[in-house]
């Protein structure tokens, strides 16, 4: 049987709450043997009929038949909603404004599309998502209230850029210009796929410059030619090489037959300070209402050093990501396989059995 037909009958006896109803997002399969298959479907909700703009959950089914709820069940309120706890027109059209003006692409805009829905983070709040059209004639999407916005994202994407940054390591050669691809036009570093974010002071993560203030530039190149001198630049030449990198991990593994990767974008979040450490990097899975997570810390230089710019760093943390669509426990027995298969597929894109080399001072 169909994973689709006892998927939703498995949600709800988990305790999903009768007021949430399941809205089927997408359905993916693998077919390892002619009678055997890795099934994966995924779910968003509505609350009294009211999307939930920000939540996921899914259900995946391996090919011995074993099923496992990968996200956590929506959290039911207590309060209801009418038509009046959702912000006016004029209040939308101020805060789009007000967005647009700090991402210097002027206040003038034009409404495309607007749905009620509601976000969940933090207690639900009635919000608006929204697409819109800017006076540079591109369009982005837009959840806000008439208060905050929650989510600001392009909608366009040019087809490639250039990142200069070392192939492996500073070990093995000079930099070299590497495709990425299906660029943000607004030259920040971000595609359909990654998006490069940096920590504020109070170690708050924001992906934008419209979202807050960090200690570390962003990189936006609107010609999407990212080319920064390491000694002179190291930040940006570092926030290039783990974007560029990671995507170059990506296009290995979709060119061994991985498709699995979803619509969600991963955060790269580099200069990482991983509870107060910056001798790490890790992957973190989504949870709730938050994305996946890449974390690259820079090093001290005493105990590790070029994190940001080793490319098996991140080649690592993405193969956790792939695994993880099949074993969600990261612990005991599983935490080694994830070790280990993570290890493999950077070791298999390679050819070099030694990762990570130029990471131990």
């Amino acid at each position: 049987e169909s994973l689709m037909n006892i998927a939703p009958d498995d949600i709800n006896e988990a305790g999903l709450s009768p007021r949430f109803r399941l809205r089927q997002k997408s359905f993916n399969e693998l077919s390892l043997y002619t009678d055997r298959k890795i099934e994966t479907v995924s779910y968003g909700f509505d609350l009294d009929d009211v999307p939930v703009c920000d939540l996921e959950i899914k259900v995946h089914r391996t090919m011995d038949g074993f099923t496992t709820l990968l996200g956590e069940l929506p959290v039911e309120p207590e309060q209801g909603f009418t038509s009046d706890d959702w912000a006016s027109d004029e209040e939308m059209s101020k805060i789009i404004g007000q967005t647009l003006l700090l991402s210097s692409l002027g206040n003038a805009h034009k409404v495309d599309t607007k749905e009620k829905c509601l976000w969940s983070e933090d207690g639900y709040k009635p919000v608006w998502k929204m697409t819109v059209t800017a006076a540079n004639g591109l369009n982005y999407d837009v959840i806000a209230n008439g208060s905050e916005v929650f989510r600001f994202d392009p909608r366009h994407f040019h087809e490639t850029g250039t990142a200069t940054v070392f192939k492996t390591n500073i070990n093995e050669g000079v930099e070299e210009a590497l495709a990425v691809p299906e660029m943000d036009a607004s030259g920040l570093l971000a595609n359909p796929y990654f998006k490069t974010c940096l920590p504020t002071a109070e170690n708050k993560t924001i992906c934008s410059p419209s979202e807050g203030t960090s200690p570390y530039g962003f990189v936006q190149e609107t010609s999407l030619l990212y080319n920064f001198n390491r000694a002179t630049d190291p930040n940006r030449f570092t926030q290039t090489s783990i974007f560029a990198h990671t995507n170059m991990a990506l296009e290995w593994l979709k060119s061994k037959g991985y498709a699995n990767f979803g619509t969600t974008q991963i955060k790269l979040l580099a200069h990482a300070k991983i509870d107060g450490d910056i001798n790490n990097a890790l992957y973190k899975p989504a949870s709730g209402s938050s994305s996946p997570m890449i974390l690259v810390g820079d090093g001290d230089g005493e105990i590790l050093q070029n994190l940001g710019t080793d490319a098996d760093v991140v080649s690592h943390e993405l193969g956790h990501h792939v695994v993880y669509n099949s074993i969600t426990q990261i612990s005991g027995e599983s935490l080694v396989i994830h070790e280990a298969l993570a290890d493999f597929f950077t070791f298999a894109r390679t050819g070099n059995a030694c990762l990570g080399e130029s990471i131990c001072p």
